[in-house]
């Protein structure tokens, strides 16, 4: 206890004096960032479509079904299922999900007169849903194989798709193109090079014309985000306060608390990105510190779409200066470790730990995977006691960084066995090996970006 006589506690009452007035205002900007979260979080549920519970029981016995390769039972199931629509009411994407799965089921079972008949349900329930537009590309690469080249074609140009990003329009062409064994020219444009995130076809179109080209990761001096920033950065009160906080947070290291106050920033920026584009770049930089490198690229990557279209007032950064912060190699001494010891290829985990957590060493996915690169339990368990590991193994060390690129190093050494080809790798990381291998012996045969 403090001696309410001494100089020591009148030094203390006279700074807490000081401070109150700065602690008042955290306080209240803390309620108002947590009322309006929660108006928001009260909004967000009302406007949710209410699940049929009877239907998802249903669907997750079928997929439990189908994940043991139960594929004709559970074909049936959803044969059975589907004529029960009048009796379960719900969702129209409750059933377009429904739907999906049984054309899925039909792939699988590798009978392509049961993917005809999913396909045509599909397209009869709303020939322009997403699922219905995938189905009809995986209909159609199933008939080139076939080799019904005509047939194929005429699918995938007359299929509805909704999708008018620039990365989807330069995969349809890229497709047109293979599909119709380049009687329809590939139009592979330096433009391609500029989408956000360089798609997936960009590469693989350049390659195939000769092209190859690869992304160059910049190494600035200084961070490029920062040294980009007008000075003064002027934005909202509200937004002030809110980096205020984020400040105040990483400096205590309380990396969670940061997350919350960046991320309202963001939503609040987000809402009008033309005109907030710098603020947006600071609080971008908020994230990455904060370790949520997630949004910080989706912020960027938002960005760089708009600026494709239109010029952007104090947006001045190019893709190449910003490529190490939408790839970024974080634990870097730690993976390079890891890859040299079970010889995997470190970007292939960066990818793989990009796509499958963003980086969130804490994120568990609906299905039960943890950590950094997504491990299931029961995989781990299984190397623990292949590894003798068993007695000092328990779930909660999947959050733990090494252990999780540990785990994940050897397993991905592990699939291997598919010749090293990162696609069947990665196959068999995300669907299981023994999936994959059903994928091989019927569809192996294929070109790769037809398996792909």
């Amino acid at each position: 206890a403090f001696d309410p006589m001494s100089a020591q506690f009148t030094q203390l009452s006279l700074r807490a004096d000081e401070l109150e007035p700065e602690s008042k205002e955290v306080v209240d900007t803390l309620d108002s960032i947590k009322e309006d979260f929660l108006k928001e979080r009260l909004q967000a549920k009302a406007s949710e479509p209410t699940q049929n519970p009877e239907l998802k029981k249903a669907v997750v016995q079928i997929r439990k079904l189908w994940n043991d390769d139960k594929n004709a039972e559970s074909w049936e199931a959803t044969t059975q299922l589907l004529t029960q629509q009048r009796e379960l009411s719900a969702s129209k994407e409750e059933w377009a999900k429904v739907y999906a799965m049984r054309f899925r089921i039909a792939c699988d079972l590798g009978e392509r007169e049961k993917m005809e008949t999913a396909y045509q349900e599909l397209k009869a329930f709303d020939d322009c849903h997403v699922e219905t537009t995938q189905s009809g590309f995986l209909t159609a690469l199933k008939d080139y194989q076939e080799n019904l080249k005509d047939k194929a074609l005429e699918i995938f140009q007359k299929q509805c798709d909704g999708d008018t990003t620039q990365a989807n329009l330069l995969r349809r062409r890229y497709w047109l193109w293979r599909l119709s064994d380049g009687k329809i020219a590939l139009e592979f444009t330096e433009s391609d090079k500029n989408v956000p995130l360089y798609p997936y076809y960009a590469y693989l179109s350049a390659t195939l014309q000769g092209q190859p080209f690869q992304l160059e990761i910049a190494n600035p001096a200084t961070d490029p985000l920062m040294a980009s920033l007008p000075n003064p950065l002027e934005t909202s009160g509200k937004v002030a306060k809110l980096w205020k906080l984020t400040e105040m947070s990483l400096a205590a290291n309380l990396r969670s608390d940061a997350k919350f106050y960046a991320l309202r920033a963001s939503q609040i920026l987000s809402k009008n990105l033309e005109k907030n584009a710098a603020p947006l770049v600071y609080t971008a930089i908020l994230l990455r510190a904060s370790g949520h490198h997630l949004e910080a690229m989706r912020i960027l990557n938002d960005l760089f779409a708009l600026k494709a279209k239109q010029e952007i007032e104090g947006f001045n950064l190019n893709l190449k200066e910003v490529t190490g912060v939408l790839f970024p190699r974080p634990h870097l001494d730690k993976v390079d470790w890891f890859a040299r010891v079970w010889k995997v290829d470190p970007d292939h985990m960066y990818a793989l730990m990009r796509q499958e957590s963003a980086f969130n060493p804490t994120v568990v996915s609906p299905a039960g995977a943890r950590g950094l690169l997504q491990l299931m339990p029961e995989l781990a368990r299984a190397l623990s006691k292949q590894w003798k590991y068993k007695s000092v193994y328990h779930d909660d060390l999947l959050f733990r960084v090494p252990e999780n690129l540990k785990f994940a190093s050897f397993h991905l050494n592990q699939l291997k066995r598919w010749g090293g080809h990162p696609v069947l790798i990665t196959a068999g990381y995300n669907a299981g090996h023994r999936r994959v291998k059903g994928w091989w012996d019927r569809f192996g045969k294929m070109p790769i970006d037809f398996f792909n």
